[in-house]
Order: structure tokens, then sequence, then C-alpha cells
């Protein structure tokens, strides 16, 4: 007996259909926005412009080989929207020019760059370019031994200056949680000149070449849960080079005024900044006399603050050009280092640059002078000036912290080191109209360095 399907049967099963049709291409489009979503994560998790290292730019632990006028920078740009660039700058002009350029995606653990033009040339087949994350940080370039870009092979990631990414963010973070950084946001994405000092100070203390670039052995030392905790200061190449306290008698410089008060040396790194004037006032108002160790970039940015302390009567003395370490530098890396800063001394001071407290004082950074930079600092007639009291004010452990630190450490003839640049000063400022206020309490006078 055949049966009849009914309207109502028919419309029953059209919304049936309707229905498993509507819940598939719900899921089916649930799942493609799913995945979108995390693609579009995966994508924000490593959007940025990344420094490369190709083979024979950097010899050991990325040690510059060439002088800096004179390299060049490569740069990977990965961005949102799924275009690549490869390009090269040189650092001495700034030139930028374009290397490659196509797309990339997430790769599992890394990404995968497909090159579709190469130096103006579009190429037939897009050369492929794998690399592999290790802890989150980009280790490996696998390529196609055919592949216009196999140069590439043996790049490196490296992260410093001026980059801004993720693993920027990453790196504030562990740099923080260590005690190396004091950024309030450690969220922060600048590789900054703070964030390049702390890499500096880490690497420094993991025996690691102090470069200021975060390489994979860098990085994997960062991410060591109990890794060593900063040295009291001054840090121990200080110690070697002049002693570890009483560096105003070692300089043969007085310790008491004539009638009878103590002296105070307070020396300023890493400046001028727009902290230097606020450093002058307070200085000012309590006749008090400094030295100012310069950094050479920063007096190309800030002329005039270098200008007013000599005008006011201070010393200023030599930090190298861009707070590079001076220890194992070749001799035409190291005359480049104090050459360019003394040149912008002259630049800017004009006539006082020849004035008596513009003195051939070198103070290097982070303390580091070996055998071969005393060496180099004496065929240039530059006395080398370290420190008794580092509070290490550049951490910003607060003002409190710092002045307290400085004032429970004092004594006749110290030589204390503070900061007037190399990031936010604000608590400087603050901890040394403290320390003035009360050493001056005290009858303590506040001299700058002059050596007989």
């Amino acid at each position: 007996m055949n049966q009849q399907i009914t309207g109502s049967q028919r419309y029953t099963l059209w919304l049936t259909v309707v229905g498993v049709v509507t819940v598939c291409l719900t899921i089916v489009i649930a799942e493609i926005v799913q995945n979108s979503a995390a693609e579009s994560r995966a994508r924000a998790r490593v959007v940025g412009r990344y420094r490369l290292r190709l083979p024979g730019d950097y010899q050991g632990d990325y040690q510059p080989t060439d002088a800096r006028e004179s390299a060049t920078e490569y740069w990977l740009s990965l961005n949102q929207n799924g275009t690549v660039q490869l390009e090269q700058e040189d650092v001495g002009t700034g030139k930028v020019a374009l290397v490659a350029q196509g797309m990339w995606k997430p790769d599992g653990d890394g990404v995968r760059l497909e090159i579709e033009e190469f130096y103006g040339r579009q190429l037939s087949k897009s050369s492929e370019i794998h690399y592999k994350m290790k802890d989150g940080f980009p280790v490996v370039a696998a390529v196609a031994p055919g592949d216009a870009l196999y140069m590439l092979k043996n790049t490196r990631f490296t992260m410093g200056a001026g980059e801004r990414h993720p693993l920027v963010q990453e790196l504030h973070r562990r740099l923080a949680s260590v005690g190396w950084l004091g950024y309030k946001d450690p969220d922060h994405d600048l590789y900054a000149e703070e964030t390049r000092k702390a890499v500096v100070a880490f690497q420094l203390s993991q025996g690691l070449h102090p470069s200021g670039e975060v390489d994979e052995a860098t990085w994997e030392l960062l991410g060591d849960p109990n890794p060593p905790l900063p040295t009291p200061t001054p840090l121990p190449s200080a110690i070697d080079v002049m002693g570890t306290e009483g560096l105003a008698e070692l300089l043969n410089l007085p310790t008491y005024t004539e009638d009878g008060r103590p002296i105070v040396y307070l020396t300023f790194d890493d400046g001028p900044s727009e902290y230097t004037q606020q450093v002058l006032d307070l200085l000012a108002r309590y006749d008090a006399r400094a030295t100012f160790f310069v950094v050479g970039e920063q007096v190309e940015f800030f002329p005039g603050a270098l200008r007013m302390e000599l005008q006011a009567g201070h010393t200023v003395g030599n930090h190298s050009y861009d707070h590079a370490s001076l220890a194992g530098l070749s001799q035409e890396a190291f005359l480049s280092q104090i050459g360019r800063t003394e040149q912008a001394i002259v630049n800017a001071a004009g006539d006082l640059s020849t004035h008596e407290n513009n003195a051939r004082y070198l103070r290097p950074p982070y303390g580091l002078a070996d055998d071969t930079a005393l060496l180099y600092s004496a065929a240039l007639n530059y006395d080398i000036v370290l420190w008794d009291v580092d509070p290490q004010d550049w951490r910003r452990p607060g003002a409190r912290a710092i002045s307290d630190y400085i004032l429970s450490n004092i004594f006749p003839g110290v030589v204390v080191l503070m900061h007037d640049g190399g990031g936010d000063c604000t608590q400087s400022v603050q901890a040394l109209a403290t320390v003035l206020s009360e050493l001056s309490a005290q009858h303590y006078a506040f001299h700058r360095i002059v050596l007989p």
C-alpha cells in the first residue's frame, strides 16, 4: 500500500533539512571564526620589526667587527595584515633599502615566510623560510637549498635598540621579575636605552659578552626561575681597577676642606637630559659643585645643558659616545667612542670646551675597564674615575631608598654615583634634594673632581 506524503509531512521534512543545514553551517562558520580568531591571536604574538644577524656580521658573542658607521643592519617586519618585508639599513647614512617582500603566517611553533619579490625582481616561485621558536624566541631559519634566499639559512634573531614587538614586552617582564629593570609598565614594547643598559648589566652578571642585544643565550638565562640577583656596587670590575672604598685617597683628592669640613664628590652619569636642569638648580641652591660624566649622543641632543654645566663651574668628564662597554674594544672602536664624545662637547660648548672644568676624566660605562682599555685611556691622557657608593638609582627603587643608601654609606671624601640621564630620573632628582639638605645640615662640602 503506497503512502502518500502529506503537505504537513513535506513541510516538516523541509524544516528538518533546513535545520540540519543551518546547524552545519553554524558549526562551519563558528569554526572558521574560531580559526580566524586563533590565527589573529597567533599573528599578534609575533607581529613587529625584528633585527637579523647574518653570518659574518658578528664574531663570538655578537661582538661587532665593523665600525658602527659602516655597519649594515637587516630588519624583518612581520605585519598584522600578513605581509612581510626584509630591509637593509646603512647605519652610517640611515638609508633603508627593500631586500625582499611577500607574505607570512604562523607555522606551528614558528612562522613561515613566503618571499615573492627579491631586490625588486618577482620570483617565479615563492621562496619559503621557516623560523622555529625556542622558549618563545626565534632561533633557526630553514631554507630550501635552491631558494633565492638560501643566504638567510644561518641568520639569527637578536633583540636590540629601536625594536618594538611582543618579544620586547616579554623581555621587560623577565628583566623586571629578576630585579634588573624598574619599568613601571613591564608590558612596554619598545627596546629603549633603559632596556639596553639592563640587558648589559644582566649579561655581565652571567659572564656573557655585554653586547646590549638579546640573543638566544641571554634569553635562555633570563628564563631561569632562579637567576643570580644583582651584585652590590661597585661592580667587581670597578673594584679591580680602582678599589672598593676611599677612591679620593687613591686619586689624591682632598677629603676635608681647609676649615675642616668633610667633602662629598657628587657625580652624575648618562646625561645630559631633560633632568639636568633640575639637578643644576638643586646644586646651585646649596652652592654645590659636581662632576658630570656625559654621553656623547646625549650631548648632541642637549647641547645647552652641557654648556650650563660648564658655566656653573662643574666638571665635565667623558662617559663614551653611546654607553658602550669599553672592555674588549678594538683601538679604532675605543678611539671612536671617546673621540666622538670629545667632539660633541666641543660642538656644544664652543669656547667653554677648553675650560679647565672640561677635564680629561673618563668613567667607563658599567665600570668596565680591562688592561687594553686602561692602555688606550693612558695614551689619550685620560684618567679613569669610578666611584665609592652606587645607590643604583637607575633601577628606580624609590627616592627614599636612594637617599637612605647614600646617607648610610657616607664618609669624608666619598665619590657618589648618581644619574641625570639614561631614563626616568625623577627619583634621582628627589633623592638628590634630600641628600644635599641633610649633608649640608651636617656641614659637608660638595666639590667637583679636580685631579692634581
